[in-house]
């Protein structure tokens, strides 16, 4: 008797020395963290790997929903909705990665139903799910749309999450009376911005139309450069 009573002792010590739960006993916090289903294993069709991003679509009650997650890591995101919105196709629900920097991710949203057309383009952080939008548009079907304030031309997101955007602006009074969208304007200005979490926002220059080259805008989270008027400058990202 003893000398199984010694056994069972040795037994219950080494599974516990290995993370086991003993018998009849609830699993801890940390063992379920420990099985959690990571990313590289979540179910879904993969869309995308980028270094350690993974992007993937899982289905949903009524289309698929896409999200994103980082290599080793236990959370994932939402990035966006796939498929029609009811069974009846109410409305109609896509997505894109546009950029991808170290963990961070820009995705672009798209709804389409009967009444309109709305779409967002959102910095999202696979870590956390911190997220904030460089644009944004919502267009009646029926009407319309109102004059924008910008019209976004370029963006180049950095390994820091931190974005160069430039927009071309415009002003209020150029709506015509029966409000033409900006994209039928012709733009005021330009303006450049460095955005990032928590409402972080600073502008970086901003000109007369077409004074800052789009195709000149980068970004190496550490600096950001571009030509203005043709002459080469730099901000500190």
């Amino acid at each position: 008797m003893m000398r199984r009573a010694v056994t069972a002792t040795i037994a219950l010590a080494a599974a516990l020395a290995l993370g086991a739960p003993a018998s009849g006993a609830a699993e801890t916090s940390a063992a379920r963290a420990h099985h959690a289903v990571l990313c590289q294993h979540r179910h879904g069709h993969t869309l995308l790997r980028r270094g350690a991003v993974r992007v993937f679509e899982a289905a949903g009650p009524t289309g698929a929903d896409v999200y994103g997650c980082v290599k080793g890591a236990a959370n994932v995101v939402s990035l966006w909705e796939a498929g029609p919105e009811t069974p009846y196709g109410g409305a109609e629900k896509s997505g894109a990665v546009k950029q991808v920097a170290g963990r961070f991710v820009a995705a672009e949203a798209l709804t389409d139903n009967q009444y309109e057309h709305s779409s967002s383009l959102t910095v999202f952080d696979l870590r956390d799910g911190a997220s904030y939008e460089l644009e944004g548009t919502v267009e009646p079907i029926s009407q319309p749309s109102p004059p924008k304030a910008t019209k976004l031309e370029r963006f180049v997101l950095g390994g820091d999450g931190h974005t160069a955007a430039l927009y071309a602006t415009y002003a209020p009074s150029a709506a015509t009376a029966t409000g033409s969208p900006a994209g039928q304007q012709s733009p005021t200005g330009q303006e450049l911005v460095l955005l990032g979490f928590r409402h972080f926002e600073q502008v970086l220059a901003s000109g007369a139309p077409a004074s800052i080259a789009p195709a000149s805008l980068a970004f190496n989270g550490a600096a950001v450069s571009w030509s203005e008027n043709g002459v080469p400058r730099s901000a500190a990202g």
